[in-house]
């Protein structure tokens, strides 16, 4: 091998357009899900050593429109959010994964029109920030479906990723 190259890597299949959004789990580091312009998210299970492309999804879940994004629970390997966008507007769900049931629960929709365009979990998992095209980040609390807080970005500002730091309520934006 040479220095530099990893050699034949293997590949993540089963999607029919593309693929928008990739998160791997912090708590199941096997646990990862794609989602794509088709409207799909699969969940895989990564094998220890692949021996060639994987295409057996664990688990297929169907969201309202292209894929924006997702993430799974900082805490919990069985919990994942999407983001996504349809006909009916901007759409963001928390899914239990759990053994071979998939519940969903569809958030409250605090965004309007308005296209989420990033959305983060804080280190416990207790509350999510956004950003939105409206220009505003939203602090959104899942188990009680309300927004804590509401407030603009920089004027102008469309895309913008935000975080929480650590331990800690207080956001990082990255305009």
């Amino acid at each position: 091998r040479q220095m530099g190259r990893l050699g034949d890597l293997a590949k993540l299949r089963g999607h029919t357009d593309q693929v928008t959004a990739f998160a791997l789990s912090r708590v199941s580091p096997t646990l990862c899900a794609t989602g794509s312009l088709d409207g799909l998210v699969k969940v895989f299970n990564l094998p220890d050593k692949p021996s060639g492309d994987v295409e057996d999804a664990k688990m297929t879940l169907t969201c309202s429109g292209k894929v924006l994004g997702i993430q799974f629970h900082p805490g919990v390997a069985d919990v994942l959010l999407t983001y996504s966008i349809g006909h009916d507007g901007c759409d963001m769900r928390l899914w239990n994964l759990k053994g071979d049931c998939k519940s969903e629960e569809v958030l409250v929709d605090v965004h309007g029109e308005a296209e989420v365009m990033f959305a983060s979990f804080n280190i416990k998992g207790n509350l999510i920030a956004t950003t939105a095209k409206d220009g505003k980040v939203r602090i959104i609390d899942p188990r009680n479906n309300k927004v804590m807080h509401e407030f603009a970005i920089a004027q102008g500002q469309r895309d913008a990723f935000v975080y929480f730091m650590d331990d800690s309520d207080e956001l990082v934006a990255v305009l």
